[in-house]
């Protein structure tokens, strides 16, 4: 135990000092679980109204669907220029992700066009709705999972970006398995196609219809 503690001494803690945006009991037995501060914890609306302390990460926490808050939460980081990962519950699985570095990575529109993009016909309704309002269980083994996955990214983070990047890790409630895939971004999204702005060629200017 002491030689742990004398080694996290001699080296600072690499990961980025992280707002925590919480909605729910699954966000406050999370922050117990991970022992973060009152001053790094703040509401979603908090957060979006202006009224949230300065920090390295934003990490919104959540369970059930929260599209909306999400998105907002990404424009906001994307114009500020602040990484950002969301962790979230749902019946069948713990998400975490896309881990966005604005300037770097996809956002997270570009996750959600991408996943329904994936989906394809394998599922004809939207199954996120589907699954809105059922309770979404979950004790200290779930709880150590989540913290797990949204270690891996914010080491992602605090790394930099190589690769693709935008990571979303997924842990299994049915099956224990986990899976990991990054987020390509969409063509010219409005939110984070810039960086590709100098380097894209005139070829690939689309037809004015494709852009609506």
């Amino acid at each position: 135990m002491s030689e742990k503690k004398e080694q996290s001494s001699m080296s600072p803690d690499p990961r980025p000092r992280c707002l925590y945006l919480v909605r729910d009991s699954f966000g406050r037995k999370l922050m117990e679980h991970r022992g973060v501060p009152a001053e790094q914890r703040v509401s979603f609306e908090d957060f979006v109204s202006g009224v949230a302390p300065h920090a390295d990460a934003v990490v919104p926490v959540h369970s059930g669907s929260a599209t909306e808050l999400r998105d907002e939460v990404d424009r906001i980081c994307a114009e500020q220029g602040t990484p950002s990962v969301g962790l979230q519950l749902l019946s069948t699985k713990i998400v975490c992700g896309p881990a966005v570095a604005p300037g770097r990575t996809a956002c997270y529109t570009c996750y959600r066009k991408r996943a329904a993009q994936h989906a394809g016909t394998a599922h004809p309704y939207d199954m996120e709705a589907a699954l809105t309002g059922l309770p979404e269980g979950f004790g200290p083994l779930h709880l150590a999972v989540a913290s797990g996955l949204l270690e891996l990214a914010l080491a992602d983070i605090a790394a930099g970006t190589t690769g693709i990047g935008g990571a979303v890790r997924t842990f299994s409630l049915i099956s224990g398995a986990v899976s990991s895939a990054a987020t390509v971004s969409v063509n010219r999204c409005p939110r984070c196609g810039d960086r590709f702005a100098q380097v894209r060629p005139d070829s690939a200017m689309p037809f004015p219809e494709l852009l609506r």
